[in-house]
């Protein structure tokens, strides 16, 4: 067996052990932005019910997205646009930057 294959078969071992070790965090990190999206679904249905006032629910949307790096309010949030309407939408991009 050439030095190549050698290498090549314990990287592979590494790598591996290292998915094996990895797997459990991930599984956990999964369920966490599981739980996230039910809440945040949860929220939406909230507001969907309360009706709050556009202008504010878009500020806090845009304050929401500033204060996390997960992406979630990268835009405008995917089903916000109803309860957002024209006004809504507008403070919630007026305020993203």
């Amino acid at each position: 067996m050439d030095s190549t294959n050698r290498s090549n078969k314990r990287r592979s071992a590494i790598d591996g052990g290292a998915t094996q070790l990895h797997l459990p965090i991930l599984s956990d990190a999964l369920k966490e932005c599981e739980n996230l999206r039910a809440e945040l679904n949860q929220f939406l249905e909230a507001c969907n019910r309360l009706g709050p006032n556009p202008c504010s629910l878009g500020k806090r949307l845009a304050e929401l997205g500033r204060q996390t790096e997960w992406g979630f309010f990268d835009g405008p949030p995917d089903g916000y646009g109803e309860v957002l309407g024209q006004e809504g939408l507008s403070a919630f991009l007026s305020n993203t930057s």
